[in-house]
């Protein structure tokens, strides 16, 4: 049964009441309370999280709108305003415990608010136990066998998930961390790493730790990354560039530079004037990859391609600007006119990237309408076998359907492999249809926010950036097809939820929006 909310914020209040605080004490004195509370305070800790555990699934779960909006709200509530004392009581300990109870709270917590705060309060820890205790939990296995490793202290195990999520969450917590402890366990990440989530959020926090273990690990790692080119080799050489002020596009040089300036040795005092790693040329006949004029620079990338009934509908090219009836007139069948077809443009954008993509890069093809299917289980490489396949999957591509963008988005989610999502829409998310109108627009908003909601939990350890790209203007109905269909609204207000929700999902993925 869920606890009342006005109950469970009485009692929060009440822990935060109860934790021993005082700010004129010394920080010594600070520090032997908050440990000596600690264990009442984690146990404090449990119940908070059982609560939110609570009413996450009923933001996530329920049917009734109101439950899950009340839901989301004491969710915020609670995290934003009231558990912030709390945490800080226990960071104060600054202890290995506390580091690791408060690691598995931010891994499970559903607030991006509250996650920002235990990464905040944990990259204040100071002590070397807490630093070492964090190090441990991001190099995980991958220090067997290293020289100095010592023995690791039992812990109570409070992280949840997989590793890799709290891998990701201790990399983001040692961007902020001053403390020579970090340095080590980052650069064994970039040296022996295979989650790309985990090592692309080490090469993130390798940002201010200009220290020869960590130049020497983001050469090597460059090794690995530098034939598949893309964004994760041009960060590598980035963050390269920003520590050492120098710029070189291989491997090869930076291992000639690191060896000619001492190596291990190097003095980060000697750093260069660069401060920005110049983008590769490209040769006169080298083509880019790209999707409606977007460069594909991912390597592990899905296209997602809206295929309901309203792709049928055709563009207006910019020659019939301020003519509208003219356009109507005009035959859909015409080649000139079907080539608008907002199908017929998604499938023929999708084939010249599809085209274009090299050998180095993995891909995927998912359609939707009312449900949606994958060309191939998870992404593979771009050989020519399979983009010929690909390619007439894409080929066949129909119109027909309503618009489940939450299936598809969940059923690219499910490939571990992909970092980057190319959704391709023309109407806003509709899983439940209701009359032409408000209650229309209603149910495509409840669901924008369901969408929302699911993405950023998905999203927050993963990283995958939604490129998405809207065909969100009102579209030409050919007066050949009949009367416009009253699911086709034509009015702004009507139009603005696709757009503002493409806009929305790609940035909170650190995407980029294109209409089109």
């Amino acid at each position: 049964m869920t606890l009342p909310r006005a109950l469970f914020t009485l009692a929060l209040c009440a822990f935060v009441a109860a934790a021993p605080s005082s700010p004129a004490a010394p920080a010594d004195d600070e520090q032997k309370a908050a440990r000596k509370a600690l264990k009442k305070n984690l146990k404090k800790l449990a119940k908070v999280q059982k609560f939110l555990a609570e009413q996450d699934r009923a933001a996530r779960e329920s049917g009734n709108a109101q439950v899950r909006d009340r839901a989301e709200e004491t969710i915020d509530e609670v995290c934003t305003e009231q558990l912030g004392e709390l945490l800080e009581q226990i960071r104060l300990a600054d202890d290995g415990d506390a580091a690791a109870a408060l690691v598995g709270f931010g891994v499970f917590v559903p607030n991006d608010n509250a996650y920002e705060r235990v990464v905040r309060e944990l990259a204040r820890m100071e002590s070397d136990e807490a630093v070492e205790a964090l190090g441990e939990l991001l190099a995980g296995d991958l220090d067997e066998g290293e020289p100095g490793k010592k023995k690791r202290k039992k812990r109570k195990k409070t992280q949840a998930g997989e590793p890799w999520k709290t891998q990701v969450l201790v990399a983001d917590v040692f961007h902020d961390l001053e403390h020579p402890g970090t340095v080590a366990p980052v650069a064994l990440q970039l040296r022996k790493g295979t989650q790309p989530a985990v090592v692309n959020a080490c090469v993130r926090a390798a940002e201010y730790k200009a220290a020869p273990a960590i130049v020497a690990a983001l050469i090597e790692l460059l090794g690995r990354v530098e034939q598949q080119g893309g964004w994760e080799y041009h960060n590598v050489r980035q963050r390269l560039t920003g520590l050492t002020g120098h710029d070189f596009f291989t491997q090869e040089k930076w291992q000639a530079w690191w060896a000619a300036n001492g190596g291990d040795a190097w003095d980060p005092e000697k750093k260069g004037e660069v401060t920005e790693a110049a983008t590769k040329e490209r040769g006169p006949k080298e083509e880019v990859p790209t999707f409606f004029g977007s460069e594909i620079e991912s390597n592990r990338l899905v296209f997602v391609i809206d295929t309901s009934g309203s792709m049928q509908m055709t563009d207006r090219p910019e020659e019939y600007a301020g003519d509208d009836a003219k356009f109507l007139l005009e035959n859909p069948d015409d080649p000139a006119v079907k080539a608008r077809q907002r199908i017929e443009r998604a499938k023929s954008q999708a084939v010249a990237a599809i085209r274009n993509l090299v050998s180095t890069q993995q891909f995927n093809v998912i359609a939707f309408s009312s449900g949606n299917r994958k060309w191939r289980p998870t992404t593979v490489p771009a050989t020519e076998a399979n983009k010929r396949d690909a390619i007439t999957f894409c080929e066949a591509l129909a119109e027909g359907g309503g618009t489940n963008t939450a299936e598809a988005l969940q059923a690219a989610f499910g490939d571990e492999t992909i970092d980057t999502i190319y959704l391709l829409s023309d109407g806003a998310p509709m899983t439940k249809v209701g009359n032409p109108g408000e209650q229309q627009k209603e149910f495509a908003e409840e669901e924008i926010r369901k969408i929302l909601y699911q993405i950023k939990q998905l999203n927050r350890f993963r990283r995958v950036k939604i490129n998405t790209f809207g065909m969100d203007g009102p579209g030409v109905w050919h007066k050949k097809w009949g009367p416009r269909p009253v699911t086709l609204p034509e009015e702004p207000e009507f139009l603005a939820p696709l757009q503002q929700f493409m806009r929305d999902l790609a940035a909170v993925t650190g995407g980029e929006y294109k209409s089109i």
